[in-house]
């Protein structure tokens, strides 16, 4: 999860209402500094805490989460996963892009 991303869909919403982060953090029964966290990718906000923001700024909790979650592996590519949870999503698909091109390599030799 990408809270990055999270926190500055929650910053956009924010300033859009042009609230101040300690007035959201009210709204939602916190305060401005944890907002601040959030919103700097510091804290990773609980689901029900998604949604409190969500609610308050009156935007979708999907509306907020776009583009933060990580791409998902088929479950079926048990040794792809571990490499994933092992290395991150960057590294691993660095790898699987050297995959492909061994296996496009390979290809061309039989075919010639």
């Amino acid at each position: 999860m990408n809270f990055d991303k999270l926190g500055d869909r929650i910053k956009e919403a924010r300033l859009q209402k042009g609230w101040t982060q300690a007035q959201l953090g009210a709204m939602v029964s916190s305060d401005g500094k944890y907002v601040s966290r959030i919103e700097r990718g510091k804290s990773q906000p609980s689901l029900s805490m998604v949604v409190a923001l969500a609610n308050a700024l009156e935007k979708s909790p999907n509306y907020l989460l776009q583009d933060s979650a990580d791409f998902i592996l088929p479950s079926d590519n048990g040794d792809i996963c571990i490499l994933y949870q092992k290395y991150g999503r960057d590294k691993t698909q660095q790898m699987l892009g050297l995959l492909d091109l061994i296996y496009k390599s390979m290809r061309d030799e039989t075919e010639n």
